[in-house]
């Protein structure tokens, strides 16, 4: 059975100016033994099921009750009769501790492994699944939905899956990160600097970085993340077999960052002959979609309205 442990209202936001609720404070357990925490919020009333559960994953440093735009989109799923699970991955946070047996083990976004994410996701759907869901579709934002987006390439034709929201994956692959205008050489030198950690045997170290993001991260996870094309969404997207809708916010594909630079137009261009694809771009709209947001989740309401998706 699914662990259920509060029942109340989450507050959303470092100053707490948003309210999410009512829900349960829930928790599963990774196949490698790591507990992680999320917010099941039913559409219905407590402990009763809608026909769908979405899973929403944050992105890069983020958690699962500290961004505003996943509550505003999260907020919207409820409200159109489904459920929604907001879940922590290993890389929530910059750096976090979680009990592992007698000890502490050390994760959080200076840590994780992209690849680990497919045992994160999967937790999170036996979960769901645990609870009576039948159906389950994933949602991610920036980091996130490239995790969705490779997790739901791995799973061929799962019955389950009721399909996949992508909003605003980057572009991690390392020759278009060493060509941004702004930021190229900042990135070769970090690369650089990543290297010559690993190589020297102290892939934990770490290190404070400005591109893509200021943040601290480990040398083995930049050279994971930031380091290769392993994770270039465009490279496996054709594999995913559910419907998938990918959003873009139209001041960052048209913007200098060379990660989101015209990627909307690739990819429709990879996937114009895959009809369970959609593409979309959402006008006024910046990577965190500060403007914008009320298109963003009339699009996705649409989306799952789609009376030929039957969900």
């Amino acid at each position: 059975m699914p662990t259920f442990f509060r029942y109340g209202t989450l507050r959303i936001g470092k100053n707490s100016h948003f309210m999410i609720g009512p829900g349960y404070l829930v928790e599963t357990l990774t196949s490698d033994g790591l507990r992680l925490k999320g917010f099941w919020q039913s559409a219905v009333q407590a402990q009763s099921l809608s026909r769908t559960l979405w899973i929403v994953v944050h992105g890069v440093c983020g958690n699962f009750y500290d961004s505003s735009l996943l509550n505003t989109v999260a907020s919207s799923i409820v409200e159109s009769g489904r459920d929604t699970l907001r879940i922590n991955t290993r890389g929530h946070d910059p750096i976090a501790y979680v009990p592992t047996g007698s000890t502490n083990t050390r994760i959080g976004a200076a840590y994780e492994m992209i690849s680990d994410a497919k045992l994160d996701l999967e937790a999170w759907r036996v979960w769901g699944r645990e609870a009576g869901y039948q159906k389950i579709g994933l949602l991610g934002h920036s980091l996130g939905a490239v995790k969705v987006a490779f997790f739901s390439a791995g799973l061929s034709d799962d019955p389950s899956m009721i399909g996949a929201i992508c909003l605003s994956p980057p572009k991690l692959n390392r020759n278009v990160l060493s060509c941004d205008d702004a930021y190229g050489s900042v990135y070769a030198e970090q690369y650089e600097q990543a290297k010559e950690f690993v190589n020297n045997g102290k892939p934990e170290s770490l290190m404070t970085v400005r591109y893509p993001q200021p943040m601290l991260i480990s040398a083995a996870t930049f050279m994971d993340k930031y380091g290769s094309d392993l994770y270039d969404y465009h490279l496996i997207s054709r594999k995913i077999a559910c419907r998938c809708l990918w959003t873009f916010g139209r001041r960052e594909v048209v913007g200098a960052r060379a990660s989101f630079r015209g990627c909307d137009q690739k990819l429709s261009e990879l996937l114009g002959d895959l009809p369970q694809h959609e593409v979309t771009t959402i006008d006024e709209a910046d990577h965190n979609y500060t403007r914008g947001r009320t298109s963003l989740t009339t699009k996705i309401r649409i989306w799952m309205d789609d009376p030929l998706a039957l969900i």
